[in-house]
């Protein structure tokens, strides 16, 4: 039984997972949250893959995509929630693209050893025959093989790509903005800051 355990933990590791994470905070200062969410993007090795700014008001809001490794996905998240005034909302998810990627390799493995016999059938014909037909017939396949290689190995190249790198996207609301609109009562002190 604990052998079956250990193999069942090092399945685990093997896992091909792609994490994602969304998250909208609320910010004192939306452009400086963002300045401060790029810079810890790149001191985790990562990079930003998409930025947006817009004023609502005279309030300045902020989207970003940003991509770092996988396994510090948790320390971005931790350090945007560190610096934020409330988290909004809050949804990390994780698609297993194992089966995907075990089943692409063996697709590969496939139509790589029938590249090689094609060739060869080619190299044959090239000599047997010598008609052009015939010659043109094996080439139309052997390209086609070639095309599916391609694609399989580009699959599996954003597969692993994906896995390697998480994705998060954060949304930056400023304060004034995630007040509600009408609030209950009389408060003197909010009525006077206001002022």
């Amino acid at each position: 039984a604990s052998a079956g355990g250990s193999g069942a933990l090092a399945d685990d590791t093997a896992r091909m997972i792609i994490r994602t994470a969304d998250l909208s905070v609320v910010v004192t200062d939306a452009a400086q949250a963002q300045q401060s969410i790029v810079d810890t993007v790149q001191a985790l090795g990562g990079y930003v893959a998409d930025s947006s700014a817009w004023r609502e008001g005279e309030q300045l809001r902020a989207r970003l995509t940003v991509r770092v490794p996988a396994e510090k996905l948790d320390a971005l998240l931790a350090a945007i929630k560190a610096s934020a005034v409330r988290v909004q909302q809050e949804n990390v998810t994780g698609q297993d693209v194992t089966e995907e990627f075990t089943d692409l390799n063996a697709q590969l493995t496939n139509l790589e050893a029938t590249e090689v016999e094609l060739r060869e059938l080619l190299a044959e014909v090239r000599q047997k025959t010598q008609k052009a037909e015939d010659v043109l017939a094996v080439y139309r396949e052997l390209t086609s093989i070639r095309g599916e290689i391609e694609r399989v190995k580009g699959r599996m190249q954003y597969l692993s790509t994906m896995t390697a790198m998480a994705t998060a996207n954060v949304d930056l609301i400023p304060d004034v903005l995630a007040k509600p609109v009408v609030e209950p009562g009389w408060r003197p002190l909010e009525t006077l800051k206001n002022a």
